[in-house]
């Protein structure tokens, strides 16, 4: 009996010995990244009382091409144009389109990895795209000033004004069944990048070189203790009855050398959130 209450000793102490080890080495021993991010990217919880003792933020990002879905907020699956080279690399085939509709996809859908780039010149497009889906709805309107032509406008103004105050700045800017290419290609962007585990299947649309990537978790920051002051008293924005939210907040999160994310502070926002 003595010995079984040793060797059970020893082995929560060692159990207890590799868990600190991988914190040491996930904050420690590799340098950490940092990303600033804002409310966008941010997600307080919907529940209307949350728990006292914890606040989880869940983050957001979204695909890099136009979506005339009034529900962003909402969506769990992205479509995402990729470099040639990587769609190449997934081995899907297009979609078979008959009249830019498709009719035909191949693939199955498989875990990967996402690369998100942040409030980089991948944001900076997709807003140039919101704002050419607003002209483009604009013409249509002059030249056919009909009810549907009328909507369809309002609902691209909205999106337009939404990506610019209320999107996420996270953009998926290329995906890959190796995670190992993706950080390859991270160095390649002067801008802040995060690799998120997702899946990828086909997309649904006749866009070429597109795949449809899905979280394949919901990702989650824990808010310290010592800075839940900047999250009391905020409440989640509900986004498909407000569209246009200015940010609230700003965290300060580091990403440690095997992926983990952790906030180290926040503040209230003023001049410092854009």
């Amino acid at each position: 009996m003595k010995r079984l209450v040793i060797i059970a000793g020893t082995l929560v102490v060692l159990v207890n010995a590799f868990v600190l080890l991988g914190v040491v080495y996930n904050r420690f021993w590799l340098q950490p990244t940092t990303l600033v991010l804002q409310e966008q990217e941010l997600r307080l919880p919907n529940r209307a009382s949350r728990a006292e003792s914890v606040v989880e933020l869940s983050l957001r990002w979204q695909g890099n091409l136009v979506d005339s879905n009034n529900y962003h907020y909402h969506s769990y699956s992205h479509e995402v144009k990729l470099p040639l080279a990587s769609y190449t690399r997934t081995g899907f085939s297009p979609a078979t389109c008959k009249d830019d509709k498709p009719v035909f996809i191949s693939g199955e859908e498989k875990a990967g990895w996402v690369l998100l780039e942040l409030n980089g010149p991948a944001y900076q497009t997709l807003k140039q795209q919101y704002k050419a889906n607003v002209v483009k709805h604009e013409k249509m309107v002059d030249e056919n000033i009909s009810e549907e032509n009328v909507k369809r406008l309002g609902v691209a103004e909205k999106n337009y004004q939404w990506v610019v105050h209320s999107g996420s700045r996270l953009i998926a800017v290329d995906a890959s069944f190796d995670k190992a290419l993706l950080q390859q290609s991270a160095k390649n962007f002067e801008s802040p990048t995060l690799i998120l585990p997702v899946s990828i299947r086909p997309t649904r649309s006749c866009r070429k070189a597109t795949v449809q990537v899905r979280p394949r978790n919901i990702t989650k920051l824990y808010v310290p203790a010592s800075e839940r002051a900047v999250t009391d008293g905020l409440r989640a924005v509900r986004q498909y009855n407000d569209k246009v939210q200015k940010p609230r907040f700003w965290a300060e999160v580091k990403v440690g050398g095997n992926g983990n994310r952790w906030i180290t502070k926040m503040g209230r926002c003023t001049d410092q959130c854009n």
